[in-house]
C-alpha cells in the first residue's frame, strides 16, 4: 500500500484503502481543472479556463483541512512539523527541477533580454512568493508591454503555501479556545462546530476584501493571497461541515449534485471573464460549483461521475501538480524555439507544444515526484518533532512576512525621479542637414533593407535587454509623467515666457515622442509643455486598468483641460495609446465606436482651446520585441504585419475626426513601417521599440527631421525657418 501523505491540491494516491476518504471523483476533477488551464493558454479556448486555478484552490482547501481535521479528532493537536515536512516533500521536488530547468533553458532561448526578470521571477517562485511580485509589477505605472514570465503561473502555488502556513496555526488557536471554554463551562462543546463557523468568518472576511480590490485594483487582487483565501477557505468549510454534521445523501441527490456541478463548472469556462470583476464576484461560479461536485460525488452513482472517474481522467488527475508546473514554460520556450525552427505562427506549434507539456509532465511526474514520495526524505520524526515544531512554523510565518513586504517593495520599478536626466541633444543641424524628401527616402531604403535582414545588428541600440528599462527623457518630462508632477514650470521645456506656446497631452506613447517634440519646440520662439501621463490617455472618458489609475488619470484629465482652457496655446499635440482594457465605471470593454467617440469630443474641447491640434497616433503594433526576441531566430520572426489590424481602423477614425475640426492628423505608418505594412523590429542598427507599442527614444531622436516636417505641413512651422532650435 503507498503512502498517503500528499494529499493536496494536485494529486493524491492512486489507490484506494477502506476508510481513507480516497475519492476518484476528486481525481477527475483534478484533470478537468488542469486541462482547462492548459487548454486556455495554448489555445485561447475555453475563455474562461483559467477558473481551473479556482477549481484547484477548492480542492486543497478540502483535501489539506480533511487531513488536518482528522489529525485533531486523533491526536488532539496538529504537528506543525509534520505538516511542514509533507508540505516540503510533496511540492518541492518538482516545483525546484522546473525552476531550475525553466531558469537556464530561458538565458539560451530567450536571451538575457528576458533572463534577468525571470532570474528574479523564479527566485521569488523558490521563496514562495511569486504572487507578490507579479501583483507588484502587474500594477506598476511603468509596466506597460511587459512580456509573460514563463514562471508566472507559480503565484498560484505561492497563494496556496502561504494560506497553510496560517490555516493550521488557526485551527489549532480555534481548538484551543474551545477546550477552555469547555474548562470553564464544565461541559463538552462541539470544537468542529468552531472550526466550522471560524471557516465561513474567513470566507466573509476574504470574499469582502476581493470584492473591494478586485474594483479599485483588479490585477494586484487576481495575484492577492488575502483575495484568493476565501476560495481556499469554502473547500475547508465543507470540510468543516461534514466533520461538525457527517451526512449521507442518497444516490439520487448526490447524483444530481454531481451534474449540477459540472454544468456549473462548464458555464464557467465559458462566460467568466478574465476581468472585471474577477476575482469577485466571478470566481464565485467556479468555487461554488467544484464544492457541490465535491459534496455530491461521494454518493453519487457511477455513471454519475463516469466523466471524472475514467482512466484517462484519472491519469491526467495524477499528473496535474507536474502538468500545471511543465505546461507554461514549455508553452513560452516552445514557441521561441519552434518559431526558429519552424517559422512563426506554424500550425503544428501548438500541437507539439501540448504533446511536449504532457511528455514533460509524465516524466516529472514518474521521475521526481514518485521516487521522492516513496523516500523516506523528510519524514517526521517522532522523538523531534514536538520540540521543533514551534520554531518551525514561527520561522515560517515570519519569513512570509518578510517575502510579502520584500515582494510589494522589490517588484517596483525605480522611482520615476530616477529617469530625469539631461536630454540627449538633438542639434538645429541634424534636423536640416538633409532636405526632407531625402530624409523619408532615407528612412524608407533603410526600412526596406531591414525587413531583408536575416540577422540582428552586433551594434544593435539599445540592446533588446537595454531597451526594455526606463530610458532619459529630456528635462523633467519622465516626473512630469508621473501621478505627481512638479509645477508647470518644471514641466516647461524651453522659456515658459516664449511667445508661441506647444502643449503635449496624452499617455506614454506622447512621452516617447517628446525627445523629439523637445528638439522641435523647446528653443527658440517656441516652449513645450508636458501634461502628458504614464497610463492616462487624455479622452473624455474613465479608462484605466483599475479604479485607482482611472481616478488617478480623471484628476489629471482635468489639470489638462483646465490648462488649455486658461493658457489658450498656439498648439495642442496629443497621442494616445489605444490598448485599453476596460471603463471601470461600467465594468465593460470600452469598443472602438466608445473610444472614437470620447476622442471626438476631447478633440472638439482642444480645438475651441488652441489655435491648432495635431494628433500623433500610436506606433504600429502587431508584435512585442521581448517575446518575438529570441538568440535562435532572426529578426523576421519580430517583423510587424499591420495590414488586417485594429490600428488603421482607428488610425482612419481618429483622422477624420481630427480632420472636421480643422486639425492635422500625422500619419505615421512610414515613420515605421514599408509600403506594404511590415515593420521591422530595428531600422539602420536602432531598436525601434522597446515594447508592444512604445519607440525607443534612439529611434525617436532619428525620426526627429521627419517629425518636423509634418508640422510644417500642418502650418505649425515654416521652411524659412531652419529650424526652432539652436
Amino acid at each position: 500500500m503507498r503512502r498517503n501523505d500528499h494529499e493536496d491540491g494536485w494529486v493524491l494516491t492512486t489507490e484506494k484503502k477502506v476508510g481513507s476518504g480516497f475519492r476518484l471523483d476528486i481525481q477527475g476533477l483534478r484533470a478537468v481543472a488542469v486541462l482547462a488551464v492548459v487548454a486556455d493558454h495554448l489555445f485561447g479556448w475555453p475563455k474562461g479556463g483559467f477558473v481551473g486555478v479556482d477549481v484547484f484552490f477548492v480542492i486543497s482547501g478540502y483535501l489539506i483541512t480533511s487531513l488536518l481535521l482528522r489529525e485533531l479528532q486523533r491526536e488532539q493537536t496538529i504537528s506543525m512539523s509534520g505538516f511542514v515536512r509533507k508540505r516540503i516533500r510533496r511540492i518541492l521536488p518538482a516545483s525546484a527541477v522546473t525552476l531550475l530547468v525553466t531558469v537556464t533553458a530561458s538565458y539560451f532561448v530567450l536571451g538575457k533580454a528576458r533572463f534577468d526578470s525571470i532570474l528574479q521571477d523564479g527566485i521569488f517562485a523558490s521563496l514562495l512568493s511569486a504572487n507578490w511580485r507579479f501583483a507588484a509589477v502587474g500594477t506598476d505605472y511603468f509596466a506597460q508591454g511587459i512580456p509573460v514570465s514563463p514562471l508566472q503561473h507559480f503565484w498560484s502555488l505561492a497563494v496556496e503555501e502561504q494560506f497553510y502556513l496560517v490555516w493550521p496555526l488557526l485551527l489549532i488557536a480555534v481548538c484551543a479556545l474551545a477546550a477552555a471554554r469547555r474548562r470553564r463551562r464544565g461541559r463538552e462543546t462541539n470544537w468542529t462546530l468552531w472550526v466550522f463557523v471560524t471557516m465561513c468568518v474567513v470566507i466573509a472576511v476574504s470574499l469582502a476584501w476581493a470584492l473591494v480590490e478586485t474594483s479599485s485594483t483588479p490585477t494586484f487582487a487576481y495575484f492577492s493571497t488575502l483575495s484568493r483565501a476565501w476560495e481556499l477557505a469554502v473547500g475547508a468549510a465543507l470540510a468543516g461541515l461534514l466533520a461538525w454534521r457527517p451526512f449521507r445523501l442518497g444516490v439520487v441527490v448526490s447524483s444530481i449534485l454531481v451534474w449540477i456541478g459540472t454544468i456549473g463548472l462548464a458555464a464557467s469556462f465559458v462566460i467568466v471573464p478574465a476581468s472585471p470583476g474577477f476575482p469577485a464576484p466571478w470566481a464565485l461560479l467556479p468555487v461554488l460549483s467544484s464544492m457541490i461536485l465535491i459534496l455530491g460525488g461521494a454518493g453519487a452513482s457511477r455513471l454519475a461521475t463516469l466523466h471524472l472517474t475514467n482512466p484517462p481522467m484519472r491519469y491526467i488527475g495524477n499528473i496535474s501538480y507536474s502538468l500545471y508546473l511543465w505546461h507554461f514554460p514549455v508553452l513560452i520556450l516552445g514557441v521561441a524555439l519552434l518559431d526558429a525552427y519552424l517559422g512563426v505562427d506554424h500550425p503544428l506549434t501548438m500541437p507539439l507544444i501540448l504533446v511536449g507539456g504532457f511528455v514533460f509532465a509524465i516524466l516529472s511526474y514518474h521521475l521526481v515526484e514518485e521516487p521522492v514520495r516513496q523516500s523516506k526524505w523528510l519524514l517526521p520524526n517522532p522523538t523531534r518533532a514536538r520540540g521543533t515544531s514551534l520554531r518551525l512554523m514561527v520561522a515560517a510565518t515570519a519569513a512570509c512576512a518578510a517575502l510579502v513586504a520584500t515582494s510589494v517593495v522589490a517588484g517596483g520599478r525605480t522611482d520615476s525621479s530616477d529617469v530625469v536626466t539631461a536630454a540627449q541633444e538633438i542639434t538645429a543641424e541634424s534636423l536640416t542637414e538633409v532636405s526632407v524628401d531625402e530624409a523619408k527616402a532615407a528612412l524608407a531604403a533603410e526600412i526596406k533593407a531591414s525587413l531583408t535582414a536575416t540577422a540582428w545588428p552586433d551594434d544593435l541600440t539599445p540592446t533588446v535587454a537595454d531597451g526594455n528599462g526606463v530610458e532619459n527623457p529630456p528635462g523633467n518630462t519622465g516626473l512630469c509623467g508621473s501621478p505627481n508632477p512638479p509645477s508647470a514650470a518644471e514641466c516647461t521645456l524651453g522659456d515658459p515666457n516664449a511667445p508661441k506656446k506647444a502643449f503635449l497631452v496624452g499617455d506614454s506613447i506622447a512621452q516617447a515622442y517628446a525627445p523629439a517634440l523637445a528638439a522641435i519646440f523647446g528653443s527658440g520662439d517656441w516652449s513645450l509643455r508636458t501634461l502628458s501621463m504614464y497610463s492616462c490617455p487624455y479622452i473624455d472618458m474613465p479608462v484605466g486598468s483599475s479604479a485607482r489609475v482611472t481616478e488617478t488619470c480623471a484628476k489629471r484629465r482635468a489639470q489638462q483641460d483646465e490648462a488649455i482652457k486658461a493658457e489658450q496655446p498656439d498648439l495642442v499635440i496629443i497621442s494616445n495609446t489605444y490598448l485599453r482594457e476596460y471603463n471601470p465605471a461600467t465594468g465593460l470593454a470600452v469598443t472602438r465606436d466608445q473610444w472614437n467617440g470620447a476622442f471626438a469630443s476631447t478633440l472638439k474641447l482642444i480645438a475651441e482651446n488652441s489655435k491648432k491640434v495635431v494628433v500623433i497616433p500610436q506606433p504600429p503594433h502587431d508584435k512585442e520585441i521581448n517575446e518575438c526576441f529570441s538568440p535562435l531566430t532572426g529578426p523576421d520572426a519580430c517583423v510587424s504585419n499591420i495590414t488586417k489590424l485594429e490600428w488603421i481602423q482607428m488610425a482612419q477614425a481618429q483622422s477624420a475626426a481630427t480632420t472636421e475640426l480643422d486639425g492635422y492628423f500625422i500619419d505615421n505608418q512610414s515613420w515605421f513601417c514599408s509600403d506594404a505594412g511590415l515593420c521591422p523590429p530595428f531600422v539602420g542598427n536602432i531598436l525601434v521599440k522597446r515594447d508592444l507599442t512604445h519607440p525607443t527614444q534612439k529611434y525617436v531622436e532619428k525620426l526627429a527631421p521627419v517629425i518636423r516636417h509634418e508640422f510644417v505641413k500642418a502650418g505649425v512651422l515654416s521652411d524659412a525657418d531652419p529650424a526652432p532650435v539652436e
